[in-house]
């Protein structure tokens, strides 16, 4: 059996707090693109909110990298 596409009615309850991120701005009578699924991009790492994970660069050295690993794991809850 094949599902369509999930209603908004069916996922969101009127007045749920819901997280997005803006991923494309509004152009004439459509509105912003959003995704729930947030990322906060520096320039050498990636934070994920809610993510099992968090990217380093790969431009960076390792030492700087291992660095910044244990720097993340104590900041960051698991």
């Amino acid at each position: 059996m094949a599902h369509g596409p999930r209603r908004i009615e069916t996922a969101l309850k009127s007045g749920q707090s819901v997280l997005v991120q803006v991923t494309k701005d509004p152009i004439g009578h459509k509105g912003a693109r959003l995704t729930s699924q947030v990322s906060l991009p520096g320039r050498y790492l990636v934070y994920v909110p809610e993510g099992s994970m968090t990217g380093i660069s790969r431009k960076l050295p390792d030492t700087e990298r291992s660095r910044l690993k244990t720097i993340l794991k104590k900041i960051v809850p698991e």
